[in-house]
């Protein structure tokens, strides 16, 4: 390996690792997006008030999804 090699490595590196990462971060994204929105038409289906929601998430277990936790302190 020349030094010219040495130098753009990180490069190609960096460069794969975000054609690698990118996919898999937007799935996660549209997979949160969708959860989010199946979680908000089931509160709708029971006629859950924004407080009653609140309450539900602040008392969720430790066990449930970060962002989760997050969508309580949103405006309903």
């Amino acid at each position: 390996m020349g030094f010219a090699e040495i130098f753009t490595l990180p490069l190609n590196l960096r460069s794969g690792y975000r054609k690698g990462t990118t996919p898999i971060r937007d799935a996660r994204t549209a997979a949160a997006r969708l959860e989010s929105r199946l979680s908000e038409l089931v509160n709708g289906a029971h006629g859950l008030a924004p407080e009653e929601i609140a309450m539900l998430w602040s008392t969720a277990p430790p066990r449930m999804p970060w962002f989760r936790r997050n969508l309580a302190d949103r405006p309903a």
